[in-house]
């Protein structure tokens, strides 16, 4: 609860891309070593296994929103974040029944899954990373009235 707002602040005084660089950089880097060690673990082990990685997670969200709002221009930028939103829903609800084949069918299942999850935000990274300050990567032109 505490480490959104934390997260929010820290952006706001050091920049929403470090912080979002930062994170998904730490996220990709442990969550792999992370899941594998999840399968031996005992329950404080994986206490603070989980608390780390919620804590890079508040990092990623609290970079993100600011991000977002980056990517689109003004006049769409609601518009916009709440398909992304949407689309981004509907794509991950399939996830819980990939996890659940993953796990019992591969060694490390849910590992590889997580990684591949991660492989894919640091697509999204590199594509966002570009945006600029008051630059949108995405213009729609408004239909005349």
């Amino acid at each position: 609860i505490l480490a959104y707002p934390l997260f929010g602040h820290i952006t706001d005084r050091i920049g929403y891309k470090r912080i979002f660089v930062l994170s998904m950089t730490l996220l990709a880097a442990l969550v792999y070593p992370s899941m594998v060690y999840l399968e031996t673990a005992g329950a404080v082990h994986t206490i603070g296994i989980l608390i780390i990685l919620t804590i890079l997670m508040a990092a990623l969200q609290a970079a993100i929103s600011p991000m977002f709002a980056k990517v689109f221009a003004k006049e769409w930028r609601a518009t916009g974040c709440a398909i992304a939103y949407s689309c981004g829903n509907a794509i991950s609800g399939g996830v819980p029944l990939v996890a659940e084949i993953i796990t019992h069918q591969v060694h490390n299942g849910l590992a590889w899954l997580f990684l591949g999850l991660i492989l894919c935000g640091l697509f999204g990274m590199s594509l966002l990373y570009r945006t600029q300050e008051g630059v949108a990567l995405v213009h729609l032109k408004k239909k005349p009235s």
